[in-house]
């Protein structure tokens, strides 16, 4: 299992991925107090794309 990174500072995020999970079109807002930027997440064969 692995964790959703954030695409713009690279913030590992409380969220998990298993191994063959898709996912399109889920906002999320990065949890690193400096950040605070909303991203997409997007997973592909249970690897986070950026």
């Amino acid at each position: 299992m692995k964790k959703v990174a954030c695409t713009h500072c690279g913030y590992e995020m409380p969220v998990v991925i298993l191994p063959r999970a898709e996912c399109r079109g889920l906002t999320v807002r990065c949890k690193n107090q400096k950040c605070k930027k909303v991203f997409e997440i997007k997973v592909e064969q249970g690897k986070q794309s950026r």
